[in-house]
């Protein structure tokens, strides 16, 4: 029965990043309609999403073409995680950069000028709050599977996003 209050609850969780109201925090899905007018990703910040951890370790699986081509493995939306006239980007992956239960989200700062990934996690949703750290927004990362569920916060020291605290539940089978 649980499971299925969860599954209800994951279904409500709006496709697409909510219209920033005063107090609202913003929720992010990698199908969130913000990704679908977005440019394609550049080259430069392409390169800096292949040097994280999990991109590197995603292009042993990588055929030929989607080597030449890894920009079609993400999908970007500007986003301001600090002052709402510098902009951020929030990027998407797609195929072997997700997963096998959760999808990618990487945060780069500067990306037209000097691109920096500042933050990158796994999960459901994404969800940048009201409240912030040295001036940039905390995040809230949610992921769920049928056996548990994961809350992560993150808050901006020391030049990026490092995690602050975590919560994880069992999902009770009643």
């Amino acid at each position: 029965m649980r499971a299925l209050l969860l599954l209800a609850v994951s279904l409500s969780v709006p496709a697409c990043a909510q219209a920033p109201q005063p107090g609202a925090a913003i929720i992010i899905r990698s199908d969130s309609k913000m990704f679908d007018s977005a440019p394609p990703v550049s080259d430069a910040v392409v390169k800096v999403l292949l040097a994280t951890p999990s991109a590197k370790f995603a292009l042993n699986y990588l055929s030929a073409d989607e080597r030449e081509n890894a920009a079609k493995l993400f999908r970007a939306a500007e986003i301001h995680v600090r002052d709402p006239d510098e902009d951020d980007m929030i990027v998407s992956g797609r195929g072997w950069m997700n997963g096998a239960d959760n999808d990618w989200f990487w945060i780069v700062r500067t990306p037209h000028t000097h691109p920096e990934v500042i933050f990158f996690d796994g999960g459901s949703t994404v969800e940048l709050l009201n409240t912030r750290t040295n001036g940039y927004k905390d995040i809230r990362v949610f992921w769920s599977s049928a056996a548990e569920s994961v809350e992560r916060e993150f808050r901006f020291i020391r030049g990026k996003y490092r995690r602050s605290s975590q919560k994880s539940k069992p999902v009770d089978g009643d």
